[in-house]
């Protein structure tokens, strides 16, 4: 009798040790796998440190806002953030009309923004412009009409004064059926690619005092993009006009 009672808890004791000699490995193996598998991630996702792009000793794009441009004032660097703002059109009826009543077959219609000068204003004149490359900040920057299926690249314009506006780029049309094409002031640049999220657009030469625009410019002539990313070099000529 005693015997039986004596087997059965030798008979638990070697139930646990083979059920935790079966378990341990498998938790280990498990435990593995977790830190195999974190680690796999860690690599494949850049951490937000590696993905920091520092464009001057101390200075860092921010994740948010999709067009920045870095100014050299009093030889300190500092960042601005360019807004998006919208241009309109111009139809220039008035003149149009007298045109052709003079027989005048050349028309002419324009984009044009608000105001004589843009409210930021920078020192540099070879302002480095960094654009945020992300699907959202892309549909933002383009106008409805553009937002699909149309070639674009990035442009620097530099824009004319006429009367309260800037105008961003004209377009010339004939009323003898004659193609008509878009015309603007597009300055040399040097454009490159920096970790994969940000385009990196430099003057190819100093700019002059005036008004610029970065927009993404359609390859078919006949279209425009009316959303930009405007600022001013130098001493505005006039007031800026609030938008």
């Amino acid at each position: 009798m005693a015997m039986t009672h004596v087997k059965r808890p030798l008979r638990r004791l070697c139930w646990a040790v083979s059920f935790c000699i079966a378990v341990v490995p498998c938790v280990a193996q498990e435990k593995g796998t977790m830190q195999s598998s974190s680690a796999s991630e860690t690599a494949a996702s850049p951490s937000s440190e590696n993905s920091r792009v520092e464009v001057a000793p101390g200075l860092v794009l921010p994740e948010k806002g999709m067009v920045w441009i870095l100014d050299q004032a009093d030889n300190q660097p500092k960042l601005e953030r360019i807004y998006l703002n919208d241009g309109r059109l111009n139809r220039h009826l008035a003149e149009n009309v007298v045109r052709s009543q003079l027989l005048v077959f050349r028309m002419s219609t324009g984009i044009e923004l608000k105001g004589t000068a843009a409210k930021l204003r920078v020192s540099s004149k070879t302002p480095a412009v960094f654009i945020h490359k992300s699907e959202e900040d892309e549909e933002e920057s383009q106008s409805p009409a553009n937002a699909k299926g149309v070639h674009a690249h990035y442009a620097l314009l530099r824009l004319r004064i006429a009367d309260d506006s800037r105008v961003i780029c004209t377009f010339t049309s004939w009323q003898l059926g004659i193609k008509a094409g878009r015309h603007e002031d597009v300055m040399g640049v040097l454009t490159e690619e920096l970790n994969g999220q940000w385009l990196k657009i430099t003057p190819k030469g100093a700019l002059p005092d005036g008004e610029f625009v970065i927009t993404r410019l359609p390859d078919d002539k006949k279209l425009f993009e009316s959303h930009v990313y405007d600022f001013g070099i130098g001493t505005a000529a006039k007031q800026a006009t609030d938008h």
